[in-house]
């Protein structure tokens, strides 16, 4: 869903949105905790989702969450 949102915003391209929000959404994370792995999840720009670089730092982070975030409430 986030990355077709993603995909209309970039049609339509208005400057008002960017104003609103101060910049272009690069990564959209959702975090599970009541299911199993992979239970962090990240929704990226399109133009970065295949950076193996952050791939494996996106993974780093969702390890980091499920650690020290596991009984996160929502």
């Amino acid at each position: 869903m986030i990355k077709k949102l993603i995909e209309w915003y970039l049609r339509k391209k208005e400057k008002t949105f960017i104003k609103r929000i101060g910049g272009i959404p690069i990564v959209w994370a959702i975090y599970k905790p009541e299911q199993d792995k992979p239970n962090v999840i990240f929704h990226t720009h399109p133009s970065i989702e295949h950076d193996v670089f952050l791939r494996m730092k996106f993974k780093e982070i969702a390890d980091y969450i499920r650690e020290n975030w596991g009984e996160l409430d929502g």
